[in-house]
């Protein structure tokens, strides 16, 4: 087996047990919750280091510098080349950009609405970036009853608050 054969089979097989990390849908997590579970996991953080430690979007509840999986080894460990962690999945087309945006911003609305705005993409590319329709929409049905929850989550957050 020559030394390329080789890296495409570890490479392959890398992304798929990265895929199968990373195949639940993220919770939102408000930064008393991230700072909690980061000092439980040994992260040099409290609610005064925050800001100096994790870039966060308050609004949707999600760490932009840190993975929100449970179970990835690199679970809240901050990260300035974050966005290379989510690139294995990107690469697919399978990755539902703006899932939690539009799952907050339409938190009343069926599931069914929520799914075809992702789907569509029509809610992504914000900021001038390109919309990034699901390629793939059969796979991305599957996660129906999460982003159902995750509709919820968003709903009790905004009677919350």
């Amino acid at each position: 087996m020559s030394f390329l054969q080789i890296a495409e089979l570890t490479v392959g097989e890398w992304k798929k047990e990265y895929l199968s990390t990373h195949e639940q849908i993220v919770k939102p997590l408000s930064l008393e919750q991230v700072v909690a579970e980061a000092q439980a996991r040994g992260i040099d953080v409290t609610e005064d280091t925050f800001k100096l430690k994790y870039r966060y979007n308050a609004q949707c509840k999600l760490l932009r510098n840190a993975c929100q999986i449970p179970v990835c080894p690199f679970y809240l460990v901050p990260n300035r080349r974050f966005n290379q962690h989510l690139a294995v999945e990107r690469v697919f087309g399978h990755f539902p950009h703006s899932l939690h945006v539009v799952s907050k911003e339409m938190c009343d609305e069926s599931v069914e609405h929520v799914m075809g705005e992702i789907i569509t993409g029509s809610h992504s590319g914000r900021k001038n970036r390109k919309k990034c329709p699901i390629v793939e929409p059969e796979p991305f049905q599957k996660l129906e009853p999460e982003i159902q929850e995750l509709m919820k989550i968003y709903k009790l957050s905004t009677e919350t608050t």
